[in-house]
């Protein structure tokens, strides 16, 4: 049961950090480095601790943005033009992705998998049929194979369909997958459709069940959800718009995936603050809403130190470090049994808590930021009780 820290731009120096211990796995990003790159990181990471390191070969990226993509070995120039239907157009880019992690030393390969234009059979089949061709290629070798499985968030309706794809996938017998899931929501929101939630837990916990680990990308708070349903492993970013994979974390727009903000995020309330919502909450005499549980870390007494005596310093930086020492921190404790009625319980007490500041005409500074996906959430974990998967 591990914390992965998703790499992206300029995130090398997280890796080791104090107060960070708490990941134990990274997931590399050739998006954001070349090869070059990612062999002296790969390096310098192997020096800074003992980290599970896995390659994502993110043949998902809209085309929009590929950045350092193209300057891999093994990223194909056809991409756009190929027929993703050809066993032996995959096989010879499998080859080559083989290859490229061999020489960076990694522990782990995510197969190669694109977005799917529509959520099909025939696509989950492929996503199957490209992790077995990779595990073959990885006979003989100290690397693992894991199973990249992309799923749009919007198509899981109800049970059934995660159910489907689980049946699907797990029908090649894969020990490992790699889950990374589109949603339309932006990266600074919560996911909100309880039954979207419920079927992404079920496809987490029918995956887990038939003895395929779970390694959930681009995770944000709803994490949470993902270790109830069973996930082995969660992984999340330092960047607000690396937290989920959606095609708006390309935007440039400050209020869609672009654009650095500096966030906390209080596990009182299962949301992220700005600096003028801490403040509120003090001059109104709920200081005590501030800096619970695992939100409490080293960073954040230095973000509140700092907005004691150094008022209006940027803490951009800090931001990113307390955000990723709670998830770290509630990824490990939710690895415990008992999780359910431990998160029920956290969920319940957030919920109070932004009904007071309801009562008390207490307003956060981004409007959608009110704390009603907690209904959903409880929802959703509520439904997951009553199934038998």
């Amino acid at each position: 049961m591990s914390a992965y820290l998703q790499m992206g731009h300029d995130s090398e120096n997280l890796v080791g950090v104090d107060g960070l211990q708490g990941f134990t796995g990274l997931v590399l990003s050739p998006v954001n480095r070349s090869f070059a790159e990612l062999g002296r990181d790969v390096a310098r990471f192997r020096q800074a601790g003992k980290f599970d390191i896995a390659l994502d070969p993110q043949l998902y990226c809209p085309q929009t943005d590929r950045g350092q993509l193209p300057t891999h070995a093994y990223f194909p120039k056809d991409l756009d033009t190929a027929d993703l239907g050809s066993d032996g157009w995959w096989r010879r880019l499998i080859k080559k992705l083989a290859a490229e992690a061999s020489l960076l030393e990694v522990d782990a390969i995510c197969s190669p998998a694109v977005l799917p234009k529509k959520s099909t059979p025939e696509y989950y089949t492929r996503c199957a049929q490209n992790h077995s061709m990779l595990a073959a290629e990885l006979v003989g070798t100290a690397i693992r194979p894991v199973m990249t499985i992309c799923v749009t968030l919007k198509d899981l309706a109800e049970p059934g369909d995660a159910l489907r794809i689980a049946s699907i996938v797990t029908g090649h017998s894969p020990k490992s997958s790699y889950i990374v899931v589109e949603a339309e929501t932006e990266p600074r929101r919560e996911l909100a459709d309880a039954a979207n939630l419920l079927s992404l837990m079920v496809l987490v916990s029918a995956l887990e069940k038939s003895g395929c680990k779970t390694l959930v990308s681009h995770c944000a708070s709803e994490m949470m959800l993902m270790k109830v349903a069973g996930a082995s492993d969660c992984a999340s970013g330092k960047y607000f718009n690396l937290r989920r994979f959606t095609r708006s974390r390309f935007d440039e727009a400050e209020e869609g995936g672009g654009g650095q903000l500096p966030y906390w995020f209080e596990h009182g309330l299962v949301a992220f603050l700005r600096d003028a919502d801490i403040a509120r909450l003090r001059q109104r005499g709920l200081s005590d809403f501030i800096g619970l549980g695992e939100s409490n870390n080293i960073f954040a007494t230095q973000i509140l130190e700092q907005f004691a005596n150094e008022p209006g310093k940027p803490w951009l930086g800090l931001s990113w470090r307390q955000y990723l020492a709670w998830f770290a921190a509630v990824e490990k404790r939710l690895s415990e049994p008992g999780n359910d009625a431990l998160l029920t319980g956290w969920l319940r007490e957030a919920e109070k808590r932004w009904e007071q500041m309801e009562d008390a005409d207490v307003l956060l500074q981004e409007r959608r930021n009110d704390g009603r996906w907690l209904r959903s959430w409880r929802q959703a974990l509520s439904d997951l009780r009553q199934l038998s998967i």
